[in-house]
């Protein structure tokens, strides 16, 4: 992602470490001392950690910089999404004192957060998509979609059943878990999940199923 892409995702991502933040008061004194790790340097350590897990994912995913046309090769907004995701899970936003019974919103705040800016990612580039007027839909239903985008302000999430975690939370939570035990974000499996919550989207938005 050239630096001045990441500059503009960032002014994105922003909105998301602001959102979450402020609802610990992450200015001010709290209980759990909870702050911003990196303060002003957050930007340039988030994005040189999501280079290094780009660039390793090219590496096997194409076995050449340069495609059979000649271009680059570069990866999808979904690579894109969960290359960020791993980023932010790598190199935690969010550092607070751990103590008994502290709320849940702020021991999963690093996963919410890499999760929530994943979604943007892929809310931005479907918005993009309705945008294109080289995508072949009709001009009324692109302009419907972009309504619709607009009036949500980010992805509609799957229902799942009464007894379920609703499907974000979920998903925050396997990544919590799945940090705390070792595990890596697999990122092309993640890609795969962001490209199925975008294809849903794509279908609400279009009309073709209803929530």
């Amino acid at each position: 992602m050239r630096d001045e892409t990441f500059d503009w995702v960032w002014k994105q991502i922003e909105l998301d470490i602001g959102f979450i933040g402020k609802k610990f008061d992450i200015d001010q004194t709290n209980p759990y001392n909870f702050r911003l790790t990196y303060g002003e340097a957050t930007k340039n350590i988030i994005r040189d950690e999501y280079n290094r897990i780009k660039n390793g994912l090219k590496k096997r995913c194409y076995s050449s910089e340069l495609n059979s046309q000649g271009d680059l090769n570069l990866i999808d907004q979904h690579k894109i999404a969960a290359c960020l995701c791993k980023a932010f899970i790598n190199k935690k936003v969010f550092s607070f004192d751990l103590k008994e019974e502290m709320p849940s919103d702020i021991v999963l705040s690093n996963y919410k957060l890499a999760y929530y800016v994943s979604l943007h990612i892929i809310y931005i580039f479907l918005l993009d998509y309705y945008l294109d007027p080289k995508t072949e839909l009709d001009q009324k239903l692109k302009d419907s979609c972009i309504e619709k985008l607009c009036e949500w302000g980010n992805l509609k999430e799957p229902k799942t059943a009464p007894t379920h975690d609703a499907y974000n939370f979920g998903r925050i939570k396997t990544l919590a878990l799945n940090d705390y035990y070792g595990y890596e974000v697999d990122l092309l499996m993640y890609a795969d999940m962001m490209y199925w919550i975008e294809y849903y989207n794509k279908l609400l938005l279009e009309g073709k199923i209803d929530i």
